[in-house]
Order: C-alpha cells, then sequence, then structure tokens
C-alpha cells in the first residue's frame, strides 16, 4: 500500500500538534489504578457507577445450564 507524500505529512503534522503536557495527562488517565481496584492478574469488570470491581463468577446466571443444555 502506497501513501502519498500529503498522507504523511498530514500523519506527521497530527502527531505534533499534540503536545507534550497533553500526551502525558493521557498516558496517566490510561495507567492501570492499582491503589484501590483488584489486581492485573485477576478478571475485573465496571459496576453501574464505573467502578472497577473483581469479577466474581458465583454470581453469573447460566442461562444454558438451567435450561439443561
Amino acid at each position: 500500500m502506497q501513501y502519498s507524500l500529503l498522507t504523511v505529512f498530514a500523519l506527521f503534522t497530527a502527531a505534533l500538534a499534540v503536545s507534550q503536557q497533553e500526551h502525558n495527562e493521557w498516558v496517566k488517565r490510561q495507567a492501570p489504578s492499582t491503589q484501590n481496584g483488584p489486581p492485573l492478574s485477576v478478571a475485573a469488570m465496571t459496576d453501574a457507577n464505573g467502578n472497577v470491581i473483581e469479577f466474581d463468577t458465583a454470581g453469573v446466571y447460566l442461562d444454558a445450564k438451567a435450561k439443561g443444555l
């Protein structure tokens, strides 16, 4: 796949348009928060309030198992 010079220039200028401070804020926001959340090695999900909680399989309703499939 060939890119035209204009396409490469547009991508390069878009990458430079973001300041270093904005980039660092985005990286900090995307970093996993392990202080009050579950460890990174376990399954996790979000609750209705957006909090990350550890996934508990004990409360999962298994419809196929209930129907005997």
